[in-house]
């Protein structure tokens, strides 16, 4: 007996290991000689930056740092800003680890600040490391059968297997200055960076990107005022990262995720702090992929012998959509009972969301929350944290049961307008890029095995009279009689595989 079955693989992104730590953050900071005394903290922020991931053997190890930026208000009235880094290390071991890629992201889940005395700060808090390991899962299945007398039963899917996934480190970094219309830096209160993709291209298992990083840095300016500035740089990104397989027709799926940012005030020429030293440590995390049209085998059967199959729920993807979108989010925030006469600077602090499908719609709806540093009637400057509630929908041609759907949103810009009625209008653009994977389940045959040492009785009766009723499909037929469907359509001039009408037909012998 000569009996051949191809097979075909799926393949699809799994998290094979999971793992979050926390890093406790715990100093005692004496001011420098160079700030004055404390009078009133306004606010202690703590932000965690992964600087470096190395992965040996079965363990991936994080280095990063915790920076802490205290904003107070000094002993002569004045707005000062005080800036430490905490470095912390961190390891995750699992098995699983050698054969993954992994991806590490800091997150700060608390922190407080007490003033002890003018010139001493106590500060405590928590980050939260996450360790994520992620490997491309494959599952075999049946795509064709031959010899062995076997008849398959097969349908034709889209799918869009995984090739591969890998990430990359690299460093954009620039010297610029602030522009002669801005008065020189005193100091730096905080820095904000975006990372957008503008273009990339596959070539031979290599891929481009080019986009930009727009860095934007509030500081306390040099005047008599001690006013706050904004300034904003824009640097190219262009990077080749290498992802097995990936060419011109696959789908590659990048995020760009700002790992560390440091901004450093520097002296010109004139011995005046207007330049800014700008680096931010970037990661590049690339998912490939490929769609194309798999022949599954769905039931099978062999007129000459007795078989052993196995038939699988298989998960199969579709890509229905890929794309990047702006989307300005608007919301009114309350002011009232804080006396607010002016805004000196809003930030954006964070973004909580979820994601559903809904009808023909993705749905992301969350809350995006502000900090807002403010001065009174009084001219006492003040910090309060504000969010608003915020939707993104997109219609979309749905193609399975259900939708993947992981978007990666980054803040681009945001402002504001002061009404009077104690009442704060703010914007805040994003921008969005997801990838959207429908997903069903089929039921494909993912081993068979032909007994040639069973072989199958044939039938005596070289015709058999059968009455169809409308609906029947001649595969089920044919597998009852252990026939050919091929055979019946042909022995009754059938014009498909479904009876269209209540009839008498001959079945063949195999």
């Amino acid at each position: 007996m000569d009996f051949c079955a191809e097979t075909n693989e799926v393949s699809k992104r799994k998290t094979a290991c999971r793992e979050a730590l926390e890093q406790p953050i715990e100093c005692d900071i004496t001011l420098p000689e160079y700030l004055p005394d404390i009078q009133r903290v306004l606010k202690c922020s703590l932000t965690a930056h992964i600087s470096s991931v190395q992965k040996t053997g079965d363990r991936v190890t994080a280095d990063g740092t915790g920076r802490l930026s205290v904003l107070y208000m000094s002993d002569t009235g004045k707005l000062q800003c005080l800036e430490q880094g905490v470095p912390f290390s961190r390891f995750f071991e699992n098995r699983a680890v050698e054969e993954c890629e992994c991806c590490v992201r800091a997150k700060t889940e608390y922190v407080n600040c007490r003033a002890v005395s003018g010139r001493r700060l106590d500060i405590h808090g928590s980050i939260s490391i996450t360790f994520s390991c992620y490997s491309c899962e494959r599952k075999k299945l049946i795509c064709a059968c031959s010899g062995g007398g076997v008849e398959t039963k097969s349908e034709k899917n889209e799918v869009c297997n995984m090739l591969g996934c890998s990430e990359k480190g690299f460093t954009v970094s620039e010297i610029y200055e602030i522009g002669d219309a801005k008065p020189a830096i005193s100091q730096i209160v905080r820095s904000y960076a975006s990372a957008v993709i503008e273009d990339t291209k596959a070539v031979s298992g290599k891929i481009l990107i080019k986009g930009e990083l727009t860095v934007k840095t509030l500081y306390i300016a040099e005047t008599n005022d001690n006013e706050l500035q904004t300034t904003e740089h824009t640097m190219p990104i262009n990077q080749i990262v290498e992802v097995e397989k990936a060419d011109d027709e696959s789908i590659n799926i990048i995020k760009l995720v700002i790992s560390d940012l440091a901004v450093s005030a520097k002296s010109d020429a004139a011995g005046a702090l207007r330049l800014l030293d700008a680096g931010a440590e970037i990661r590049a995390y690339t998912e490939t992929y490929k769609s194309e049209e798999m022949n599954m085998v769905t039931d099978a059967y062999s007129v000459n012998y007795e078989i052993e199959s196995k038939l699988t729920p298989t998960e199969i993807r579709r890509l229905d959509d890929s794309f990047t979108d702006t989307h300005l989010c608007r919301g009114r925030l309350d002011l009232s009972g804080t006396d607010t006469e002016r805004i000196l600077d809003m930030s954006v602090a964070g973004i909580e969301y979820n994601t559903s499908r809904v009808k023909d719609e993705l749905l992301i709806s969350g809350a995006i929350k502000v900090n807002l540093l403010t001065v009174s009637r009084e001219n006492e400057t003040s910090f309060f944290e504000r969010q608003f509630d915020f939707e993104y929908r997109r219609r979309e041609e749905f193609s399975g049961e259900r939708t993947e759907f992981s978007p990666f949103i980054t803040v681009t810009g945001s402002d504001y307008i002061l009404n009077s009625g104690d009442t704060l209008d703010a914007r805040v653009e994003i921008t969005i890029s997801a990838a959207v994977f429908s997903v069903s389940t089929v039921n494909v045959i993912t081993d068979i095995t032909v007994d040639s040492e069973r072989p199958k009785k044939p039938s005596e009766a070289a015709l058999t009279v059968y009455f169809a009723d409308k609906g029947e499909k001649v595969w089920d037929i044919a597998r009852h009689y252990n026939t050919t469907a091929d055979k019946i359509i042909s022995e009754n001039n059938l014009e498909g595989m479904l009876v269209t009408e209540k009839c008498r037909l001959l079945i063949p012998r195999a």
